[in-house]
């Protein structure tokens, strides 16, 4: 798996879009390191929006952290500078989850300040548990919180 997943991420450093058709089927692969690894070419580093819904899908189901943090810096990536309300729900809603790993919270906190267009400078440093009240922009989380 750990061959594969570097055969994938070394196609993708490559830009031959031509061999997306190779890379696809990992995105339903039972791997979740194989998952990740195709989600993080096709739509981290290649930026095909084509995927957003299979990455939506990642970021809210699947049963990997791995795969949910790839889905949110995807996300992050695939809209940045855009301020998108849906992506910028979900990843709030997604900040919102108590039950969610750390790791993928700092994550779509960062993937959320990509989507705002936030400078990279002076963001927080995941060291400490993510603590979207003391971390977080409360202006950013608000702004792209779900409203019921």
């Amino acid at each position: 798996e750990l061959e594969a997943a570097r055969a994938i991420e070394r196609i993708g450093r490559t830009m031959k879009m031509s061999a997306r058709s190779v890379i696809e089927p990992f995105l339903t692969h039972p791997s979740p390191l194989l998952r990740a690894a195709s989600m993080k070419v096709l739509a981290l580093h290649w930026r095909l929006r084509d995927y957003t819904e299979r990455v939506l899908w990642s970021l809210a189901s699947d049963q990997e952290a791995d795969c949910r943090r790839a889905a949110a810096l995807c996300l992050g990536s695939l809209y940045e500078g855009t301020k998108d309300l849906e992506i910028g729900r979900d990843l709030a809603a997604t900040l919102a989850r108590e039950t969610e790993e750390e790791d993928v919270r700092w994550a779509s906190y960062y993937a959320l300040l990509d989507l705002d267009g936030r400078s990279r400078a002076g963001r927080p440093l995941p060291f400490d548990l993510f603590h979207a009240e003391l971390r977080a922009d409360p202006g950013i989380v608000a702004r792209y919180a779900a409203r019921r």
